[in-house]
């Protein structure tokens, strides 16, 4: 079961969103300026299918199935080594994902999806990426 807490700020005449979820024991917070490099903070999120088609997502250009359980996630911002990455599943298959900078860009995100045994396998994922100033 997800919870979760929505909240704005006021600052300098401007309304700002503050959201803090909470869901099976993580704690997602969004900054001031969420989905965008304002004020130097961002937070970035796609969910996609084990095609690779995007669900939702927020400041991702696209995401491109590279091969077998490994997806690109190229987003309209340099990923640099301020930004953390929080990768999972979506659905019901067990398994795990794991998330880094992919080799050769500045604006993607690689994501590589794993069974239950550890062999790349397509599964359906979601990225949260957060990048500091």
């Amino acid at each position: 079961m997800a919870h979760g807490i929505i909240s704005t700020m006021r600052e300098r005449g401007k309304t700002r969103i503050i959201a803090l979820a909470f869901a099976a024991g993580s704690l997602v917070a969004a900054f001031p300026g969420a989905g965008h490099a304002n004020n130097g903070f961002a937070l970035f999120h796609v969910n996609a299918n084990a095609a690779g088609v995007i669900r939702s997502s927020m400041g991702v250009q696209t995401v491109v199935q590279t091969g077998t359980g490994a997806y690109n996630v190229t987003f309209n911002r340099t990923i640099t080594t301020a930004c953390t990455f929080v990768a999972s599943l979506v659905g019901t298959a067990p398994g795990f994902t794991n998330a880094f900078n992919t080799t050769g860009s500045t604006t993607a995100v690689t994501v590589r999806t794993f069974n239950k045994t550890g062999v790349l396998t397509n599964l359906g994922f979601s990225l949260i990426v957060t990048c500091g100033p």
